[in-house]
């Protein structure tokens, strides 16, 4: 039996009296009174820019063309040119021409290249002025290389010796209408055009062209046999040789050309002016060798050899008789007991009665 617990009552404790002192009233001095400042914005004044400029009214510009190029003078020692061109008929110049031809002909085949006549001007006959002027020496060699009137072998594409007289005589013709042609070329560009060739009307009156100044333009076509527009180096020289143009120059010879135009030729393969190669050389027949007969060689006879020697003849062998066996030994036959009789079995009935 549970009994009921009776707590006691619970102590009563003591307030404590406690006094607080009332929290201190703190006194703040007024805020400071602040002016506000007052801005006046000043600004710069607006720049003050110079009056715009004015300009000077654009030049009015004229132009100045220069004066066309004046062709320098040559200055050419016809004398010397006359002097190293040998080709008059005369002993002297004949003989000349001999030592000349030979000393070209460095492989003394009697044949002139391309290649060695131009080789020649400079080194035998020595004028560097033709030498420099190789549609000269192209159309000289040309119109020469068939003088001959060669038409198979090695003629109609080399000089031979019967054609160089008439090969220097057009090296000394084409060298004077080139200096023709050289004072009509005024910008130096190897052509004659319209122009030059129009405004060369008092130097072609000089040479010995009596025609009309108003008819150059018909001149100029003629002698423009491709069409082109202008006059090319071999077109004017074989118009200026058709015509027997003159320079006049001191020393003077006439000008003597081909009777055949050779604007056609110039106009073949060669024309780019490829090597040429001088003829091949000519040797002389190879010597006939004689060789003497072969030497008869006379063998010993054939040495006898000696008799094959003979052989006694193969013995001959008897072999002993062959042997006689015994004959085969008889063997008796074996007789069987006669098969065993039975007794008949009992009849008995089957299966048996019980």
């Amino acid at each position: 039996m549970a009994y009921p617990v009776t707590y006691a009552a619970a102590p009563a404790y003591a307030q404590p009296s406690m006094t607080y002192a009332s929290a201190p009233q703190a006194t703040y001095a007024a805020a400071p009174q602040y002016a506000q400042p007052q801005y006046a914005p000043t600004y710069a004044a607006a720049p003050q820019y110079a009056a715009p400029a004015t300009y000077a009214a654009a030049p009015q510009y004229a132009p100045t063309y220069a004066a066309a190029p004046v062709q320098p003078e040559v200055s050419i020692d016809w004398g010397v040119v006359n002097s190293r061109l040998p080709y008059e008929q005369t002993p002297d110049q004949k003989a000349q021409r001999n030592k000349m031809f030979r000393d070209i002909d460095l492989n003394g085949n009697g044949f002139l290249s391309l290649a060695e006549v131009d080789k020649g001007v400079r080194d035998v006959i020595q004028l560097d002025q033709v030498f420099d002027c190789k549609q000269v020496i192209m159309r000289a060699f040309q119109a020469a290389k068939n003088y001959g009137g060669d038409t198979s072998g090695f003629g109609p594409d080399y000089i031979e010796k019967k054609e160089f007289r008439i090969l220097l005589q057009y090296i000394r013709s084409y060298f004077e209408v080139f200096e023709m042609f050289q004072i009509l070329d005024v910008n130096s560009d190897r052509k004659v055009s319209h122009e030059e060739f129009i405004m060369a009307a008092t130097s072609l009156a000089d040479w010995g062209l009596n025609v009309d100044p108003a008819a150059l333009p018909g001149v100029f076509q003629q002698i423009d046999v491709n069409g082109g527009g202008e006059i090319l180096f071999v077109e004017f020289a074989d118009w200026a040789i058709a015509q027997k143009l003159d320079l006049n120059e001191e020393e003077n010879r006439p000008v003597q050309g081909p009777e055949q135009p050779q604007y056609a030729v110039a106009n073949q393969e060669y024309l780019q002016a490829p090597v040429t190669y001088a003829a091949p050389a000519q040797y002389a027949a190879p010597p006939q060798v004689t060789y003497a007969a072969a030497p008869q060689v006379t063998y010993a006879a054939a040495p006898q050899y000696a008799a094959q020697p003979t052989y006694a003849a193969a013995p001959q062998v008897t072999y002993a008789a062959a042997p006689q066996y015994a004959a085969q030994p008889q063997y008796a036959q074996a007789t069987y007991a006669a098969p065993a009789t039975y007794a008949a079995p009992t009849t008995q009935p089957y299966p048996p009665q019980y």
